[in-house]
């Protein structure tokens, strides 16, 4: 009987440890588990956190980036623009020398020679006051015996230098003035020196 109790209790003790061992595995399987996830879970974070630290630096430093080449590309433009703009005032003095008294004496003789088949109908030609006068004193007498009748010489305060040419009494004139000759040509010069420019610009690296 004694023998019997003894292995009832050593039964039991066996059970009771056996399944107390078990319990303890399963705890510290499941605590592996669970510090695994929060491990995973916290690495994860630093993860997302260092990602968004290096996501913002990134945008900062492209912002800055983009602001300098905007800075770049704006002065680029300011430049190219005022290059455009003394071209084109060089244009203009270049025109405006040209158109001495002599020339124009010239051109005009060459007009009228060109317009006196047409009796039917009178030219007018608008130029400066001082180039009308300076023509009057040194050239007209000899356009005069060239030009006869068929052309109006009238002067226009508003043209600097060269001359608008026109049938009279239409208010529809060519404009052979300075301004009107530097801005046809600028009009097909400005291109070929903004294509130069612009070709320079692509070949230029933007400051950063």
């Amino acid at each position: 009987m004694e023998l019997q109790l003894q292995e009832l209790l050593d039964k039991i003790k066996f059970e009771g440890v056996a399944k107390a061992d078990k319990e303890a595995d399963e705890i510290i399987k499941n605590a592996k588990i669970k510090a695994a996830e929060i491990v995973q879970s916290a690495q994860n974070e630093a993860d997302n956190i260092i990602e968004n630290a290096k996501n913002s630096a990134s945008q900062l430093i492209n912002s800055g980036e983009k602001a300098l080449q905007q800075s770049g590309r704006d002065l680029l433009i300011t430049i190219r623009a005022k290059i455009i703009s003394i071209f084109d005032e060089l244009l203009k003095t270049e025109i405006q020398d040209t158109y001495s008294p002599a020339l124009l004496s010239d051109m005009f003789e060459k007009i009228a020679q060109n317009w006196s088949h047409e009796k039917s109908l009178e030219l007018e030609i608008l130029l400066n006051p001082i180039d009308l006068k300076s023509l009057t004193e040194h050239f007209l007498s000899k356009l005069q015996k060239k030009i006869r009748s068929g052309i109006v010489f009238k002067p226009v305060d508003s043209i600097d230098k060269g001359f608008m040419i026109g049938i009279r009494g239409k208010n529809a004139y060519y404009d052979f003035t300075d301004m009107g000759m530097s801005d046809f040509l600028a009009r097909y010069l400005n291109p070929q020196l903004a294509a130069i420019l612009k070709k320079a610009d692509n070949n230029q690296e933007v400051p950063k």
